[in-house]
């Protein structure tokens, strides 16, 4: 993984007020610093991924997808490749599940982080994700991949009407405390 150093530097300089976060970013970096390999090639178990919570123009509605496999309501986001930074497999994921090209990120870096099992062929491995904050205009075309079901720009005050993910509920949070 390109930018492990400066992932490090990311998570090191990040705070947040939610303990439950608090608890991801020391076990995020914990992984980090115990493992040589972080993205899903060369590890199976517990990876590194990377995500976006992206955000109208007004910062009233928040972009989600509905993944086919999960089949729910969740963020755009995806793996890590060897090649690439988690800034950098952000936006790729944006592209490749929206086709939003015009992004613009928000704040200096990370906006969340959250650790989440995932499955694979009937096995558990670990999904240790950072999330980047980005904007967009809500009128640009979408595209939708093959991997979800939907696209939809959803009003953060109705967010809890597609979703009880706590790790979710607390981006829409932290959304309404940057208006």
């Amino acid at each position: 993984m390109v930018g492990r150093k400066e992932l490090m530097y990311e998570l090191e300089d990040y705070k947040t007020e939610y303990k439950k976060e608090m608890i991801c970013v020391k076990e995020t970096i914990k992984f980090i610093n115990s493992n040589e390999n972080l993205i899903r090639d060369n590890n199976e178990n517990e990876h590194i991924t990377a995500s976006v919570w992206i955000i109208n123009e007004d910062m009233n509605k928040c972009l989600l997808v509905h993944h086919k496999k999960l089949n729910k309501w969740i963020q755009i986001g995806g793996h890590v490749d060897d090649s690439e930074s988690a800034y950098d497999a952000a936006v790729r994921e944006t592209k490749e599940e929206t086709g939003l090209v015009d992004i613009k990120l928000m704040g200096n870096g990370i906006f969340d982080i959250s650790i989440f099992e995932g499955m694979k062929k009937g096995r558990k491995h670990k999904h240790y994700d950072v999330i980047y904050l980005f904007q967009a205009n809500e009128n640009d075309k979408l595209i939708i991949s093959d991997e979800s079901n939907e696209l939809k720009w959803i009003n953060i005050n109705d967010i809890n009407r597609y979703t009880n993910e706590e790790e979710i509920l607390r981006l829409a949070e932290k959304t309404k405390k940057l208006r």
